[in-house]
């Protein structure tokens, strides 16, 4: 099995609502990945889980996607899974093509946290995963059932759904 290296970024996937008194914003909580990873009976022998921030992914600087192109270069493991905030996921994505780093590097975020009810943060974290096992060497970002190159990721701002460049 070969090792995958997943790396947390923050973003709606593991938001809580606040449980502080008098607190207005949303938590970002520990990663949802192994819990969701667990209940689906995934065999997580060779993840590899860090926390590189929590951060909503508006507040992600450009020093921030240096941070993370030198931290996944630093990394053995050749695949890494990254969940991000869906907001800025394809700069940051776009931002890791051009590093050119040798791994095969997969984006993904959620519409709704893992803990509601209504949460597409289990479809998405399973689609990337599959998607990440079978990707070439590169920046993919896998939304809604579809895994896309970074390079010709865009966002329609209408529906907010992930598309080719092409597909518009």
């Amino acid at each position: 099995m070969e090792a995958i290296h997943y790396i947390q970024t923050g973003g709606t996937i593991d938001k809580r609502y606040p449980r502080r008194p008098g607190a207005y914003a949303f938590e970002i909580e520990a990663p949802a990945l192994p819990i969701i990873l667990t209940q689906a009976k995934v065999d997580t022998r060779a993840f590899q889980v860090s926390t590189f921030c929590r951060k909503d992914s508006q507040e992600i600087t450009l020093a921030d996607r240096e941070d993370l192109a030198s931290f996944i270069a630093a990394l053995d493991a050749p695949r890494i899974l990254i969940s991000h905030g869906t907001d800025t996921l394809l700069e940051t994505a776009q931002f890791l093509f051009t590093r050119n780093l040798p791994k095969a590097i997969v984006l993904f975020g959620a519409f709704v946290p893992f803990v509601e009810k209504e949460s597409d943060a289990a479809f998405q974290t399973g689609f990337a995963l599959a998607a990440l096992k079978h990707c070439p060497q590169g920046v993919f970002v896998a939304m809604h059932g579809d895994l896309l190159p970074a390079q010709e990721a865009v966002r329609d701002l209408k529906t907010g759904k992930f598309l080719k460049l092409t597909s518009i």
